[in-house]
């Protein structure tokens, strides 16, 4: 029997406890941590973990959406049973953003530019804030591997 990845998104007002929560949800399913990432904006959680159901995802899915009812949470759930087209590469770059302030025109020309060599922004976390606001992408390439269109250096070279 093959494995079903579960995707499991929790959003809302940030407060001591949630991960306990869903993790004692988790628990009680004998699920495998494939992966989690957490921020906090303005007060406001979005915590994501990617998990690997060996039986019952539906059940897996019903118990983590009572358990974050429970605690007044949204959460949001997929199920996917996975394969070899779907597995992107780990983010492999980080593009360092900095600037005073950084304008939603600059930003949207960085993400414009690494979509169009097939980059994927796999994470953004803020590293400095004052006098100037830095931002860290973590990136991972095209999953093909590059092609004539998109030679090595390309990523580069746009972003410059």
């Amino acid at each position: 029997m093959t494995d079903t990845t579960v995707l499991i998104t929790v959003t809302g007002p940030d407060r001591p406890g949630v991960s306990s929560v869903l993790f004692a949800a988790l628990i009680r399913h004998g699920v495998d941590l494939l992966d989690v990432e957490q921020v906090v904006i303005r007060g406001q959680l979005t915590l994501g973990a990617l998990v690997a159901a060996h039986h019952d995802p539906e059940g897996l899915q019903e118990a983590v959406e009572q358990a974050m009812a429970s605690i007044s949470m949204n959460v949001q759930t997929s199920l996917e049973v996975p394969d070899d087209r779907s597995v992107r590469q780990r983010a492999t770059h980080v593009v360092l953003v900095i600037g005073s302030p950084i304008t939603a025109r600059a930003f949207g020309a960085i993400a414009q530019a690494l979509a169009g060599v097939g980059a994927n922004i796999d994470s953004i976390r803020r590293v400095a804030d004052y006098p100037v606001t830095g931002l860290e992408l973590m990136v991972s390439p095209d999953p093909s591997g590059g092609s004539e269109a998109h030679p090595p250096g390309t990523l580069r070279a746009r972003l410059v």
